[in-house]
């Protein structure tokens, strides 16, 4: 009995649709499978039926064209929606899924853009009529039982069965998979069809899921195609299934997210570290997924560590705390830039571990102002040595000369004094400590020539033999010095070497600077430099303006007869250079490859006596003197901590060495860090210097805000922010989604600052806009083009009506 309605599409039958001898089954003209060709009679350009329907019989060749990829004659197509596009009849290729992407409603609009990219001399399509040639109609249902019961099959054979063109059976077989869910892989390279059982990919899926990871290489072996081909299969599957997880860098496996998750946890928790280059070789994976995987078990902590080694290795706490006491247990007094940089960490961190082993009990030790670390034993040792020089030693004096407190002193001493390793007592009226016997420096037993007498400024004195003692030659002591750039300072240090045989006491180094830096202490003592040995001391110079600039340095002392001595310090020649900056077109990825050749130096700061989002937005607000773009400012909340980081991107203006500027805030460890990235060590220490001496304006404008206006204060500079970043991210072609994520957050801002307003209602229609676009692609040229001036007349605006002075 003859089938009333259409297979595919249930529509009613008339006497001239195809209805299937074998099968029983009958399909309109639409959805029967044809091999009739229509002819132009114009151009003499071939096209099937499904054409020949779309166009109402004339022909949608586009004349003198060419195709971008083969070079081939393109032609006009349409979607079901009714949209025209371009598409090539030789390679395939077409405008609906190529940048720039050409599909309008319009065909004439399709065909002048072709024109303006030169895919086409003029906007005109042939428009000639199709004339039909005989052909002949077969049944979908009785090919697909075909297709499926060959398993693999050759295109020449297909085409027998449909008495089609081997070069035709692709397409044949590309509408099958698309309107009769064919599952299959097509091999136009060796010309074969291979059908796939849906139950294989059910199968593919469940492995992924339950073991982790699947073999392409055996998926192809087992369905007899090529790896190329099986890995088509599993791009369907994983699109299909939604899977989540990576290839290894030969395609040979699939891993699951889940899989590589678990290896490293595994291994975190057995090692205490991760190499991220060797797991990657052992994996066979690339170390971009790794660190991405990373990221997230830190943020979730199902792995309590961080990065190390310029992000290629993670510690554990654990293991990282066990480093750390090691370290300290073999050098008992250490720098700590030294350690953090033997771990490839930052020193902050060593800090925080340090600090974590003494609450632990497992060690017992004190910071110093010379950014070193002490442990209890070494300290106590260095100080007895101090105090078994001298007579008498003020405490004060004492805790000057080893960086730490006057209570740590007089802590230590007292224990040294109960254990007896020192023989004295402190005299807490005058709070020095005085040794109950001291031996005097004694002179070196120089025999006197018969011409040799005291004059003035000579050190002649008796000795208790009657002998003079000899005098002091300056050439003795020498006085070297040098300089460096540290945290947007410059540390020039100066040290004094005593070749004489006896010590030199009460030496003083007085620093010698212009006007283009500021220093909190002029002047820096030391009590002794005992015989052969020599003592350095540290300034750290703030600079106020860039130049090139001379610094010196002044050495007074006196020697074992007391008698004072002057060095002049030969001048050492300082540049600061505060580069002119220009903003960069350069995106997140793009700043993440800079930073990993440039060198780089910080500033940390304790914010614990101001909300950190003011902090942040003060910080912000700093780098924003400077023609600096934004990449990317990602701001949340670790439970009610406030978190926050945002990345600049700049180029020198002369020479256009590349500049990265980073500002980190953390209400949990309440600081605040801004690093520069550069080439130019001058230029790094300049520009830095300049952000913190903006920085400092800007917290001194907010410590006098008010606690009650301080939530409106922080809208206010989160608005003057955002409106920046999202003008940068719109800029850059950012992602759909962070864009529209910013646009949100501005507007709730404003909404609660302006309540009604035209540019709200502008940036409401916008935002519907966005949300209707893919969140995980690329911004379009066209719509940034249309938002750019859009944002820029909100900025203005903004800066008219709400944005803080």
């Amino acid at each position: 009995m003859a089938s009333p309605n259409c297979a595919s599409c249930a529509t009613p039958l008339s006497k001239n649709d195809f209805q299937c001898a074998t099968c029983g089954k009958g399909y309109c003209r639409i959805h029967v499978l044809t091999n009739e060709k229509y002819k132009c009679q114009k151009c003499g350009a071939s096209h099937v039926r499904e054409t020949a329907f779309k166009f109402n019989g004339t022909c949608p060749t586009i004349p003198q064209s060419s195709c971008p990829k083969c070079a081939g004659t393109l032609r006009l197509d349409k979607l079901p929606a009714g949209q025209h596009y371009l598409r090539c009849g030789k390679c395939g290729w077409n405008s609906f899924d190529a940048q720039p992407m050409i599909c309008y409603q319009a065909d004439t609009i399709v065909l002048k853009e072709a024109t303006k990219l030169g895919l086409a001399r003029q906007p005109k399509a042939c428009e000639g009529k199709l004339k039909k040639n005989q052909g002949e109609d077969f049944c979908p249902n009785c090919l697909l039982a075909k297709l499926k019961s060959s398993g693999t099959i050759s295109f020449s054979t297909i085409g027998g069965l449909v008495k089609m063109d081997e070069d035709e059976i692709p397409r044949l077989l590309d509408s099958l998979v698309k309107d009769y869910n064919l599952g299959g892989i097509i091999d136009e390279q060796n010309k074969l069809f291979t059908y796939i059982d849906p139950g294989l990919k059910a199968r593919v899926s469940e492995q992924v899921k339950t073991s982790g990871y699947v073999s392409v290489d055996a998926i192809a072996k087992n369905i007899n195609v090529s790896l190329e081909q099986a890995l088509k299969l599993m791009y369907e599957i994983i699109r299909n299934e939604r899977l989540r997880g990576t290839f290894s860098r030969q395609k040979k496996f699939y891993y699951a997210t889940t899989f590589i998750q678990n290896k490293l946890v595994a291994q975190a928790g057995s090692q205490g570290e991760i190499d991220i280059d060797n797991f990657c070789t052992a994996q066979d994976v690339h170390a971009e997924i790794v660190k991405d995987i990373l990221v997230t078990l830190l943020k979730t902590r199902d792995i309590d560590g961080f990065f190390a080694a310029n992000g290629n290795k993670i510690y554990t706490k654990t293991r990282l705390m066990d480093l750390v006491y090691n370290y300290a247990e073999q050098h008992k007094k250490f720098r700590l830039e030294t350690i953090a940089e033997e771990l490839g960490v930052a020193i902050e961190l060593i800090r925080s571990m340090l600090h974590e082993l003494v609450k632990q009990g497992r060690m017992r030790g004190v910071f110093t102002q010379k950014r070193e670390y002490v442990t209890d034993v070494a300290l106590k040792d260095e100080i007895g040595q101090i105090v078994t020089a001298y007579r008498t030693i003020a405490l004060d004096e004492l805790a000057r000369r080893l960086g730490i407190t006057e209570k740590t002193v007089e802590e230590s001493l007292a224990s040294l004094i109960a254990r007896g390793d020192i023989s004295g007592y402190i005299d807490l009226r005058t709070r020095e400590f005085k040794l109950d016997v001291v031996k005097p420096p004694s002179a070196p037993a120089v025999p006197r020539s018969p011409g040799m007498q005291g004059g003035p400024g000579s050190a002649s004195q008796a000795s208790s033999t009657g002998m003079p003692a000899p005098g002091h030659d300056e050439k003795y002591v020498e006085v070297v010095r040098e300089y460096d750039f540290v945290g947007g300072q410059v540390h020039f240090k100066i040290a004094t070497r005593n070749n004489s045989p006896a010590a030199i006491y009460d030496v003083k180094v007085v620093i010698d600077y212009p006007d283009a830096f500021q220093i909190e202490d002029e002047m820096i003592s030391i009590p002794v430099i005992e015989p052969n040995s020599s003592r350095g001391v540290d300034f750290y110079l703030e600079p106020t303006s860039c130049g090139k600039s001379q610094v010196g340095a002044t050495v007074i002392y006196k020697d074992y007869t007391a008698t004072p001595h002057t060095i002049h310090v030969e001048k050492k020649e300082v540049w600061i250079k505060c580069p002119l900056v220009v903003a960069t077109m350069d995106n997140l990825n793009d700043v993440m490859l800079v930073i990993q050749s440039l060198p780089s130096d910080a500033r940390s700061f304790l914010i614990s006596d101001i909300d950190a989002r003011l902090a942040y937005h003060a910080g912000f607000r700093a780098i924003s003197h400077f023609d600096a773009r934004c990449v990317a400012a990602p701001e949340k909340m670790d439970g009610d901590m406030f978190e926050a980081d945002a990345y600049f991107a700049t180029k020198v203006k002369t020479g256009g060495g590349r500049i990265v500027i980073k500002l980190s805030v953390s209400e949990k460890s309440q600081i605040m860090e801004i690093r520069v990235w550069c080439a130019e060590a001058g230029q790094l220490t300049g520009l830095l210097a300049k952000i913190i001496e903006y920085l400092f304006q800007e917290i001194n404008t907010i410590r006098k805000i008010k606690a009650e206006s301080r939530e409106k204060t922080i809208d206010l500079m989160a608005i003057a922010q955002g409106i920046t970043v999202l003008s940068d991210y719109v800029m850059l072609q950012w992602k759909n989604g962070d864009v529209s994520n910013k646009l949100e957050d501005l507007f709730a801002r404003l909404t609660r600052v302006l309540k009604t307003d035209e540019m709200l209602d502008e940036m409401k229609a916008w935002l519907d806009k966005l949300r209707e676009q893919d969140e995980e692609a690329n911004m379009s040229k066209e719509i940034s083009d249309q938002l750019a001036p859009v944002v820029e007349k909100w900025q203005e605006a903004i800066k008219r009506k709400v944005a803080p002075e």
